[in-house]
């Protein structure tokens, strides 16, 4: 198959700034090359529009935050199920809004996040 780009007095050389050695590729190697740049055109282009036009407020709370939040509550749930120990500690807290929190948290080799619960009024000293 016939190679493009094809240089024989700088076959040897490495690529660099300052030479001018091109990598040899075939025709086919070259249609691919063109297929994957249009392909990551595409992509940036859906990208560019979905920026342009975000999702409704209604739709972000009713669909796509419970949707994140199941597959994430699904991928924790495999990852405590597959670990051989856990343990478990828990951390209180105050948020911005003075909401009383407290975090659950399983330690495996890598600790999760298990669940925050809030105590409202409650003070979380343990007491």
């Amino acid at each position: 198959m016939p190679r493009m780009n094809v240089s024989d007095e700088n076959e040897n050389k490495e690529p660099g700034p300052n030479n001018n050695v091109y990598k040899l590729i075939t025709a086919e190697e070259k249609r691919q090359a063109d297929r994957d740049i249009a392909e990551k055109m595409k992509r940036l282009s859906d990208f560019v529009i979905a920026l342009e036009k975000p999702p409704h407020r209604k739709a972000v709370s009713e669909k796509l935050i419970p949707e994140l939040y199941s597959e994430i509550e699904a991928s924790v749930q495999q990852i405590i199920r597959a670990s051989n120990f856990v343990s478990l500690s828990a951390d209180g807290w105050d948020d911005r809004r003075k909401r009383k929190l407290i975090n659950g948290i399983v330690h495996q080799p890598t600790p999760i996040l298990y669940k925050t619960i809030d105590t409202g009024i409650n003070a979380h000293t343990g007491n």
